[in-house]
């Protein structure tokens, strides 16, 4: 407690020196700053929507999975990820994925409600 109240006291911090660190001075052409671009970004979007479930005013054939997430003329094939979302949900996908595998497991096992 003694350290935070000498610093509180001590005044005001120094200006700091701005350095660029990266991608630094040799990416200053248009071709190397392209370059570390497409090295070191990263989209932070969760994919999701690939072969999404059918929406409601969609004809049962239009997608590439059915409603219980069968692939469609694959026999025994399920897909139980974000690619199956008609939408991408405007929560964080962890949960929504896990109801997805959630959902499949009760499938398969033939405990979901409703199961004929």
């Amino acid at each position: 407690m003694r350290r935070l109240v000498a610093a509180a006291g001590a005044g005001p911090l120094p200006t700091p020196t701005l350095v660029e660190v990266l991608p630094g001075p040799l990416f200053l052409s248009e071709a190397t700053s392209k370059m570390y671009s497409s090295m070191y970004t990263t989209s932070f979007f969760h994919l999701s929507g690939s072969c999404g479930m059918p929406r409601r005013d969609d004809q049962p054939t239009d997608s590439v999975v059915d409603e219980r997430l069968c692939v469609r003329g694959c026999s025994g094939l399920r897909v139980a990820d974000c690619s199956v979302f008609p939408a991408m949900p405007t929560s964080p996908t962890a949960a929504t994925a896990m109801a997805v595998g959630r959902r499949v497991a009760e499938l398969v096992s033939g405990t979901y409600p409703n199961d004929s």
